[in-house]
Formats: C-alpha cells, sequence, structure tokens
C-alpha cells in the first residue's frame, strides 16, 4: 500500500443563503450544522455524524434536494465517514453534493472546486488514483482563479495535490507542494496548527522516499511535539505519523524499534475508529510486510488476511490495495515454499492490475511471478514474464532506472541457472554499466551518507552474483571478471567519493564554481530519470549542459577526470609485474536465491598473463568470528593463541581458512597486493602462519612481499603525490588530567619547549595504550627518539608533548599551509562497536560521559584519538567552554586538509578498527586520515604494549631514515626485528600493520 499520508478536507463555513418557509427550522439546522462542524473539527466524528444527519433529514423534508443547505448537510455526513475511516460510506454524499453543486452555482465556483478536492482524497485512500488525477485536473485551475495563492483553503488544496503526486510516485512534485502549503500557513497563522503539521508530516514521508532520512526525522520530531504538547496521541493522525516513522526505520533497518511504534499506531487506530476501516488495514499491512522482512511468516499471513478482508470489503476486489495485499500474500507463501498458492494469488494480484492500467504495478507482478518460477525451477516460464517485466519496465521508465535493473539483473541469474552463461553475462555487464553509471554521476550531488545508502541497494545484485558463482563454478569463468570490477567499484567507492569532494571544494573559486553548477543539474537530472518517460522535461538540455561541465572541470582540475574514471581488471593486470599478483577480498550475504543469514567470503585471483581473475570460496563468516571475538581486547595470551600454529592454537585453523585455499595460485609470486573486507580488515594477514616445508613457525610475510590497498583500484588510480618537504609533527607523553590553568597556559603559548614541562616530571605506568587515560611514560620516550632521529636526517619536528599535546594544536596541522609530511602521535586511542548491535540480547549503553562517544549511532564519533586534557569530557561527558574537548573524533579528522603528508603513524591502541560496513571498509581513523588526503598509515589491530610499541617505532624510523629503506620495507624490517625480540608472541610484534 501507498505510504500514509495526512489527508486534509477543503471544508470551510458555508457562505451562501436560501430560501426559508420557519425560522426556527432554519436556525435548528444551521445549529446542527455548526455543532457538527465544531465536534468533526475536534475529533469527534462519531458525535458529529449524528448532528449532521439531523441537519440532512430537516433541510430534506422542508427544503428537497437541491439546496444549499442541504448540499452542506450531505458534505458533512460524508467528511464524517472519511474521519471515522468508513470509506466505503463516503462517496455516495460527496457525489450527490457534487451534482447540487452542479446545479446551484454551476461549475465555476469555489464550492465545487473543494468538493472535487474533497473526492479527490477519497479516490487516493482507495487507490483510485486515475480518477483522483481526473478531478485534480478539473479543481486546479479553478483554485488558482478563484482563491489565489493567500489563502488557508488554498494551503490546504496544496497539501492534497501533493497527496496525489506522492500516490503516483512523482515525490518532487509532492514536496513542492508540501513545502508551498507549509509556507503559506506559517505566513498566515504560525507553525502550532494543524494545517502546518499536516504539510510538515508529509514533506517528511517524502524526504524518507527520497533517503533524505536527517531532514525527515527532523520534521518526524516536530509533528510528534504538536501532537504531545497539545494532548493529541490518541489521534489517528498521530498515528499516522507513528507509522511513517516506523517505516522509516525499517528502511536503516532498525526493526525492533519500527515494529513497536507500527504496533502503538494500530493500536490507537483501533482504540479510536475500530477495527472495521481502512486505516486500520493499512496498520495491519505495515505490520505485515515488516514482518515479512524479519521472516516471521506466519504473523505476516495473519494479519495480511485481516487486511485483505478489510480492504475487500471496503473498496472491493478490482483496488490497488487489495492487488497488494494479495501480492504480500502471495510471497509470504513463496518464502514458505508453498508454491502453488503463491502462483495462484500472484496471478490474482497481476490481473487485477492488467485490468486497472497496464503499468509499473502489473511489471511488478510479472517480476515476482519471474522469480516465484525460477525457485519452482519452471525457467522457461520465469524467462517469458522476466522479460515481459523488462519491456514495460523499458517502456515507462527507459534504460537508467532501477527497476529496469532488477529485471536485467534478474534475468541473468535466470541464465547462470540455465546453463547460458554467455547470455547471462550479457545481462550482468548491461545491469552493472548502469549501476556504474549511475553512482558515478550521484556521487556528484549526494552527501557520503546518502550516496552510501544509494550505491547500498545495488549491493544485493553483487552479493547475488557472488552467490551464484559458488553455487555454479562453471560459470565463473565468464563472471570473475565481472565480479572483479564489481570489486573495484563498490569496494571504497565512498571513500574515494568523499575524498574527490574534499579535494574540489578546497579547489580554486572557478572550479567550485563549475562543480556546484554540475552537481545542480545532476541532481535535476536524478529527479527527472526517476519519473516515467512520459513526464520528463529539460532532461536532453540539462544532460548537456552537465556533460560540459564535466567536461570543462576535468580539462581545468587536476585529477578530476581520472577520479571519475571506471576501472576494469584488465587495466589492474596491466599494471602487475611478473611475480606480483593482486587479491581482491570480498565478503557478501549469501542468496540461495533469496537473502540468507550466511555470509560468506571469497578470494578474486588475478595474476599477468590469466584469461581471467580466479574465483576462489573461502569460508563463512560464523567459522571466523569466535576465532576473531576470543582475540579481541589487551589479552595477550589469546592474540599469541589467535596467530600462533602450534597444539591448541587457533593459527592452524586461520592459515586454513585464509590462505592455504590460495596457496596453489600463490606459485612463482613474490609481492601480493590484497585487498582486505569485512572481518580481514581486523587480522594482521602477513602475521597469519603459511606453513612452509614443515617449518610451522613460518607466517605469509615471511614468503611474500605483502602490501595491504583499500583496493587494487589504487594500482591504476594514485593519491596525488605529496609536495617535497622536510616536515614533522611528533605528538607524545601526553598529560590526560583535566588542569584547567595549565591546558588554558598551553593554548596561550605560541612557542614550543623541546624540554620536559614540568608536569611531566611524575612516574606512571601502563602496560598498554588504551581503555584507561593513564600516562604512557614509553610514549614519551618513543617522542623523543623519533624527533632525534628525524632532525638526524634534517626534518624540521615540531614536538608537542604534556598539556601542549592538545586538540587545538592538532586541529592547526595544514590549516594555514602545506601539512607535514610526517605525522606521528603517540597516545591513547579508542574504538566502540556499534550500539545497535546486540550483545547478550542487549544494546551497549553506558551511563557516564564516555556514552557520548561509546553510544553515538555516527562510526566516525565512536572511533578517535585522545589528546591532553580529555579526561572529563571523555568519561564525565563535561564539554569544557573555552577550549577543545581533548576527544579528537575520526569525524573531525575527515574534516582536516593532510594532502601533504605522506606518512601518518597512529601509536595508539586499536586505531586500525572501525564499523565494517559493506564493502566500504573501516569507518573510522583509517578512513579518516585517508578521507583528510594522507598516503600511507601504521595503524594498530588492538590494545599494544607501550614498551614494544616504542621498541617497533624507534626501528621503524631507523630504518627509513638511516637505512634508506622504502615506507613499506623499513616497516617489514621493522616488524621483523621486534619479532626476533619476541618469537613466540605476536601480540608484542605483529599488532600494527602498514595501509597504503
Amino acid at each position: 500500500m501507498k505510504q500514509v499520508l495526512l489527508l486534509v478536507f477543503c471544508l470551510l463555513p458555508w457562505l451562501g443563503r436560501g430560501q426559508v418557509d420557519t425560522a426556527r427550522v432554519v436556525a435548528e439546522v444551521d445549529s446542527l450544522i455548526k455543532e457538527a462542524e465544531k465536534l468533526n473539527n475536534s475529533g469527534k466524528p462519531q458525535d458529529a455524524l449524528s448532528h449532521a444527519e439531523k441537519a440532512e433529514q430537516l433541510t430534506y423534508g422542508l427544503f428537497g434536494e437541491n439546496n444549499e443547505r442541504h448540499c452542506k448537510a450531505l458534505k458533512l455526513i460524508g467528511s464524517c465517514y472519511y474521519y471515522m475511516r468508513q470509506y466505503n460510506k463516503v462517496e455516495q454524499y460527496f457525489i450527490r453534493a457534487k451534482n447540487i453543486q452542479e446545479l446551484v452555482y454551476g461549475k465555476h465556483h469555489v464550492e465545487y472546486a473543494k468538493t472535487l478536492t474533497n473526492i479527490a482524497l477519497l479516490y487516493l485512500r482507495l487507490g483510485r488514483y486515475e480518477e483522483a488525477g481526473i478531478l485534480y485536473d478539473e479543481a486546479s485551475p479553478l483554485f488558482d482563479e478563484l482563491i489565489g495563492k493567500d489563502q488557508i483553503v488554498y494551503a490546504s488544496y496544496l497539501n492534497s495535490l501533493g497527496n496525489y503526486f506522492s500516490a503516483i510516485d512523482n515525490n518532487n512534485k509532492a514536496l513542492d507542494c508540501y513545502t508551498e502549503s507549509k509556507n503559506i500557513v506559517e505566513r498566515l497563522k504560525g507553525k502550532n496548527n494543524e494545517s502546518y503539521i499536516h504539510a510538515l508530516a508529509n514533506s517528511a514521508t517524502i524526504y524518507k522516499e527520497l533517503g533524505r532520512y536527517l531532514e525527515a526525522d527532523a520534521c518526524y520530531k516536530e509533528t510528534m511535539k504538536y501532537f504531545e504538547t497539545n494532548q493529541q496521541t490518541n489521534d489517528p493522525d498521530y498515528a499516522t505519523v507513528l507509522h511513517n516513522v516506523a517505516l522509516m526505520y525499517k528502511t536503516m533497518g532498525k526493526y525492533d524499534e519500527a515494529e513497536l511504534l507500527h504496533l502503538k499506531a494500530s493500536n490507537i487506530i483501533a482504540d479510536t475508529l475500530g477495527e472495521k476501516n481502512y486505516d486500520f488495514a493499512l496498520s495491519l499491512n505495515y505490520l505485515g510486510t515488516l514482518y515479512v522482512e524479519t521472516r516471521r511468516f506466519e504473523m505476516a499471513d495473519s494479519v495480511i488476511k485481516i487486511a485483505a478482508k478489510i480492504v475487500e470489503d471496503i473498496a472491493g476486489k478490482e483496488s490497488r490495495d487489495y492487488a497488494e495485499c494479495l501480492t504480500n500474500l502471495a510471497i509470504i507463501n513463496a518464502n514458505k515454499t508453498d508454491f502453488s498458492k503463491a502462483e495462484s494469488l500472484f496471478k490474482q494480484a497481476s490481473q487485477i492490475q492488467f485490468r486497472l492500467n497496464k503499468d509499473y504495478d502489473y511489471a511488478y507482478s510479472m517480476f515476482n511471478l519471474g522469480g516465484l518460477f525460477m525457485m519452482m525451477k519452471r525457467y522457461e516460464e520465469a524467462d517469458s514474464f522476466l522479460n515481459e517485466s523488462k519491456k514495460i519496465r523499458k517502456m515507462l521508465f527507459g534504460a537508467f532506472h532501477l527497476e529496469y535493473v532488477a529485471s536485467i539483473n534478474q534475468l541473468g541469474f535466470l541464465n547462470i541457472i540455465k546453463g547460458d552463461y554467455l547470455k547471462s553475462k550479457t545481462f550482468l555487464s548491461e545491469s552493472f554499466g548502469i549501476q556504474k553509471n549511475l553512482i558515478s554521476k550521484a556521487s556528484l550531488y549526494l552527501s557520503e551518507k546518502d550516496l552510501s545508502f544509494y550505491s547500498g541497494t545495488f549491493l544485493r545484485y553483487f552479493y547475488g552474483t557472488l552467490s551464484y558463482g559458488m553455487q555454479y563454478p562453471k560459470a565463473t569463468k565468464y563472471l570473475s571478471g565481472f565480479c572483479y570490477d564489481n570489486a573495484l567499484q563498490y569496494k571504497g567507492f565512498l571513500l574515494q567519493a568523499a575524498t574527490r569532494l574534499k579535494t574540489l571544494a578546497q579547489s580554486d573559486t572557478t572550479a567550485s564554481k563549475l562543480y556546484d553548477n554540475l552537481k545542480s543539474y545532476r541532481y535535476l537530472l536524478s529527479k527527472e530519470y526517476a519519473k516515467p518517460i512520459a513526464e520528463r522535461q529539460h532532461v536532453e538540455e540539462w544532460e548537456e549542459k552537465a556533460n560540459t561541465l564535466e567536461k570543462e572541470l576535468t580539462r581545468t582540475v587536476a585529477g578530476f577526470g581520472e577520479a571519475l574514471r571506471q576501472v576494469t581488471w584488465q587495466e589492474v593486470q596491466q599494471q602487475l609485474q611478473p611475480g606480483e599478483t593482486a587479491i581482491e577480498f570480498v565478503h557478501y550475504q549469501y542468496h540461495n536465491p533469496e537473502p540468507t543469514d550466511s555470509v560468506f567470503y571469497s578470494a578474486l585471483v588475478l595474476r599477468p598473463g590469466d584469461e581471467a581473475p580466479h574465483f576462489v570460496t573461502l569460508f563463512e563468516e560464523r567459522e571466523i568470528a569466535p576465532l576473531l571475538a576470543k582475540a579481541s581486547g589487551k589479552k595477550s595470551s589469546r592474540i599469541d593463541d589467535f596467530y600462533l600454529n602450534g597444539d591448541g592454537a587457533n593459527g592452524e585453523k586461520l592459515y586454513q581458512l585464509i590462505w592455504q585455499p590460495l596457496r596453489e595460485l600463490l606459485g612463482g609470486t613474490k609481492k601480493v597486493y590484497v585487498s582486505p573486507s569485512g572481518l580481514l580488515h581486523r587480522i594482521n594477514l602477513g602475521a597469519v602462519p603459511f606453513p612452509l616445508q614443515g617449518n610451522k613457525g613460518q607466517t605469509f610475510a615471511d614468503s611474500y612481499q605483502l602490501t595491504i590497498v583499500g583496493s587494487t583500484r589504487q594500482l591504476i588510480v594514485k593519491d596525488p603525490a605529496a609536495a617535497p618537504n622536510a616536515n614533522a609533527v611528533v605528538f607524545g607523553g601526553i598529560r590526560y588530567q583535566t588542569d584547567t590553568t595549565a591546558m588554558i597556559a598551553s593554548n596561550e603559548t605560541v612557542s614550543r619547549s623541546n624540554d620536559l614541562p614540568d608536569i611531566l616530571k611524575f612516574q606512571s605506568d601502563t602496560t598498554s595504550r588504551g581503555g584507561n587515560l593513564d600516562y604512557l611514560p614509553n610514549s614519551l620516550t618513543e617522542a623523543l627518539s623519533i624527533k632525534g632521529k628525524l632532525e638526524s636526517a634534517n626534518f624540521t619536528v615540531q614536538l608537542d608533548t604534556g598539556y601542549y599535546a592538545n586538540e587545538e594544536a592538532f586541529k592547526q596541522i595544514g590549516k594555514y599551509g602545506a601539512s607535514p609530511r610526517i605525522l606521528h602521535v603517540a597516545t591513547h586511542g579508542y574504538f566502540y562497536p556499534d550500539p545497535e548491535e546486540m550483545v547478550d540480547g542487549r544494546r551497549q549503553t553506558l551511563d557516564g560521559g564516555e556514552q557520548v562517544f561509546r553510544n553515538s549511532r555516527h562510526p566516525m564519533i565512536r572511533s578517535g584519538l585522545i589528546m591532553a586534557g580529555a579526561e572529563d569530557a571523555y568519561f564525565n561527558g563535561k564539554s569544557p567552554a573555552d577550549r577543545e574537548d581533548g576527544v579528537l573524533t575520526a569525524y573531525e579528522i575527515s574534516q582536516m586538509n593532510l594532502a601533504n603528508t605522506e606518512l601518518v603513524v597512529l601509536s595508539a591502541c586499536e586505531t586500525g578498527l572501525g564499523d565494517i560496513q559493506g564493502n566500504e571498509g573501516v569507518y573510522g581513523l583509517q578512513r579518516a586520515f585517508k578521507i583528510a588526503g594522507a598516503k600511507n598509515l601504521i595503524m594498530s589491530l588492538w590494545q599494544v604494549n607501550d614498551l614494544s610499541t616504542n621498541a617497533f617505532m624507534t626501528e621503524f624510523y631507523r630504518q627509513w631514515l638511516r637505512q634508506g629503506l622504502e615506507i613499506p620495507a623499513a616497516f617489514r624490517a621493522a616488524q621483523g626485528i621486534v619479532r626476533e625480540q619476541y618469537p613466540d608472541s605476536p601480540y608484542l610484534w605483529a599488532g600494527f600493520v602498514l595501509v597504503e
């Protein structure tokens, strides 16, 4: 069923006069009508109905059918039934009233226009959109000419018209109507009234449909506050708002919250309107679709059957909503493997839709039938229905539309099953080409969050292709290259887009203006392409202008065209030298053919001279997740057990899961470029055992030169080179306790001393750099040692220690000039997992100030570095008014400009961790520094030891600066030397990883 909107009738006080025979009866009729209006407007339509019916009887008996008062009584009765949601009783009264007005006034009259709109609203509720559109077409010129735009009734009309555009999926026009309606009401009456709230709530619904959740959430909150403040929480309109918020939560995957709101809304409607009305059917349908999505099919079947019966009684069996109920029931039965019943229901629904209008609803049914017959292994019938769906969708929407993509992608999957791999490749390649085009253009105007949501709508096709590759190994010869191209497109795509947008924003004024204009045209075009072809406007004109601007930016902005260019596996292969191999790890929700709760990992292996990449299935996530969970935190024995290859250790299992299936393909390889995925981001892949000729102590890095990259796309599209410089900034020996006087003094001091501040001359120790904010004595030793080595290599070094190592000092980096070549930070780091994830059946919450960071829904807030004076803010939530709080979040770092920084070293705990979101990698400090422009990062995977960290960092800089090794070689050499000191404890030598 369509989204629930707040519908407002154009019912104003009656202004006409009629003949009277008896003044007393006329006065009684007027009094009844006035009281009925009052009761109806105050949310008591049942009480209003009796007054309206009595007024209708009196006026009919006294004046007959065709007079003004009788017309008004009829409209009141119809509106009472409407607000009681007894829609099957409404139409007859409105039609009678319209006929009277046509006789009394003619069609060129305000009251006639209002009644047309009211009937149209009823048709919207009943899913009779075509009839509603005819009435709006007749009413619109009357409102424009007879009322004008500076009246509340015109605002109500706009809200109604917005509902129509929403119903036919023209969200842009709907939003325009709601916005104009809201502005009129606010100007005339302010915000605290129902007309404003109706337009606001409906705007929120459109924002939700467009994926603009921040705007939707703000509108919904303001709407709910109005109902709560005015004590209207038992109002059906309040229930409508709750339903819409629940629908948004469902889209965001917050199913528990969505279910609670749907149930609350359903109870309000049942209490106020009863269980035999249309709104209650809507409630049950929404609840049922939620149960389907969470695979509670018996519950879904129960509630949707009740909804279908109510819709049948009110709207009949030839309505769109009844067809949708049948479709939902068919989906339920398909998931319950009752294919015969599902087929019958799908066909009933499609026949109704065909008779109503052979449009997108009918195409959707054809698509569903195709999917059902695939499950039933009736492949020729599936092919017929899917092709019919494709044909209609292309005719309605064109080739660059999500509906068309869904059809050709499903045909690709069908032909894999049929064994026609070449035909499958043709369909899937067309699908992927359209996806790349759409995402590339969307990256020019969407925010990172919106782009993440948008690109996520395509991932199911990628996951489906990988899943079919698992099931049909013979197909991988044809599909492995296609899968590799998908990985190049989706892995790290948003990071590249965010970096590109940031670079453009910091470009010159002319480029920024060109880019802003390009964003505008791409945004407008995206809205036009979402419409049916017949309704699109200005497409050719705007496409020409957008293409011209894009060419101009490519010509004038260095790296713009390169960043937008799509990369193929063949291009990556051309960059590989003899003895080099590229591996794209992928993780994906397994489809069979519908999504399951299993997540699998595979590797796409690419070598010079291969005809195509190799597709290798590795393991299921549930095999590795328990091992990784045991190795988290700072317990050295568990981490050692995770990587060691001995009796009772898990290293052997790790090898069997990750590297053993790839060993044969790595024959003759010396250097391996690896792009991790999913939980592999949390593993030091080089430290995983790789037994060689019976030597169980060998690791993967002993056998191969390992290079970790975000995507092997980086072999083609490289980061812009940093301008040569010999500047470095080093932080260490930081004082975390809050001392206001000392903090202010440090902030006001311009120069920095290379001597130790008196405040640091004390001793306190900790075994790791995480979990608390104790002073780290070895971090000071480390910082001083690195400073000396850098200065010996002719670097100019800024050393910040004690209270000088504050957040303000960090944020000055790159603000007024080029960022330093080296940024080294020795401090505490933090990372918290998603608070929405359930642990032991409960969400993770914290009562102290730390909850600000731990419970944030933004992954880049839940990861960061601790700077000077952060203790009160971090633990107690006390943010100072006169300075930064000292908690440097990943989000704040991502806003900086580190484009000239060749190396960032994060000598802190868990700095390599973060949320793993789809194929986008780690949302945390790693992502933040990459967005800021840093080229290479050294980060930790667990709560590293202070002493061994100092030893590793000192050795790394010695190898890099004194021995003249490249950064990767220096990193490997330093790790090898520390490993020699602690051969039986990977916890002490394997905690750091280099990401290029």
